[in-house]
C-alpha cells in the first residue's frame, strides 16, 4: 500500500471550488489534535441557583507539526528543500491573496482522518489560525537543514452556514427566542446586543406592553442591531 501523504489545498472562494494551489507535507505528522468546545450561557434565579444551557459551538481547531528535512535522509532534497517546502506552505495556507482581500480558504485531506459521516466528506474546511517555524539544524553557509513547522487551523464557516448553526449570537443577525423560566428581558439583550438598554425597544417590536411580565414559553423577536427602524 502506497503512502498517502497529508495535503493542504488553497482556494480563493468560499465554497472551497476554485484551486489556487496545493501543498503536500514531505513527511506525514507523528500525531495531530482536533479539538471540539460549546459555550453555555449560566443564569442565576430564585429557583435554580445555576442553570446551564446552550449557547452555540465554536469552531472546530486541528493542530499538528510538520517536519522538513533536507539532509539527505529523504530522497531526491536538496540543500535548499527546507527553505522551498516552507515557502510553498506559505504560498498555500498564509499569504496574503489580493484577489479575496484575506489568505486562502483552506482543505486539509489525509486519508480518512477527517471523515464527515453525515457528509461523507474526507476533508477538513479550515483557514490559518497561526503558524510557528523553528529552524533546527543549519549548513555551514546557514542554509536551514532541518525545521518545524507547528500549524494550528480553525474549521471555516461561511456565512450560510454560519447563519444556520444553532444557537449562534450575533447582533446583527435576527433571533427568536421562547422565555425560559426566570429570563429577564433586559438580560436576553444584553447576551444578544451586548446592550440591556435595548430591551424597550425589542418590547416595542414585540408589542409587550411589560416587560417584566414575560412568561416561559412565551416567543420574543430580537432584529439585527443594524436595522436602522429597530435602532431608532
Amino acid at each position: 500500500m502506497s503512502l498517502t501523504k497529508l495535503v493542504i489545498e488553497g482556494f480563493s472562494d468560499e465554497k472551497c471550488s476554485a484551486s489556487v494551489g496545493k501543498f503536500t507535507a514531505m513527511i506525514n505528522p507523528a500525531e495531530y489534535s482536533h479539538s471540539h468546545s460549546i459555550k453555555v450561557t449560566r443564569r442565576e434565579d430564585e429557583k435554580t441557583p445555576v442553570n446551564e444551557s446552550y449557547d452555540s459551538t465554536d469552531p472546530e481547531t486541528v493542530d499538528f507539526t510538520l517536519i522538513f528535512d533536507a539532509t539527505g535522509a529523504i530522497p531526491g532534497t536538496t540543500k535548499d528543500s527546507v527553505f522551498d517546502s516552507i515557502d510553498q506552505l506559505k504560498d498555500v495556507c498564509y499569504y496574503y491573496n489580493g484577489d479575496i482581500h484575506r489568505p486562502n480558504y483552506l482543505k486539509l485531506k489525509w486519508g480518512d482522518n477527517f471523515k464527515r459521516t453525515k457528509t461523507g466528506e474526507k476533508y477538513f474546511t479550515c483557514q490559518l489560525k497561526s503558524l510557528n517555524i523553528s529552524y533546527k539544524l543549519f549548513a555551514p553557509d546557514g542554509t536551514p537543514l532541518r525545521a518545524e513547522a507547528k500549524l494550528s487551523l480553525t474549521e471555516f464557516r461561511d456565512a450560510k452556514t454560519i447563519v444556520q448553526a444553532a444557537g449562534i449570537n450575533s447582533p446583527d443577525m435576527t433571533h427568536i427566542r421562547l422565555v425560559r423560566q426566570g429570563d429577564r428581558l433586559p438580560l436576553m439583550c444584553y447576551e444578544i446586543y451586548n446592550d440591556s438598554s435595548l430591551y424597550l425597544q425589542v418590547a416595542r417590536v414585540n408589542n409587550i406592553t411589560n416587560f417584566r411580565r414575560i412568561q416561559p414559553g412565551q416567543q420574543i423577536f430580537f432584529p439585527p442591531l443594524v436595522d436602522i427602524n429597530f435602532k431608532q
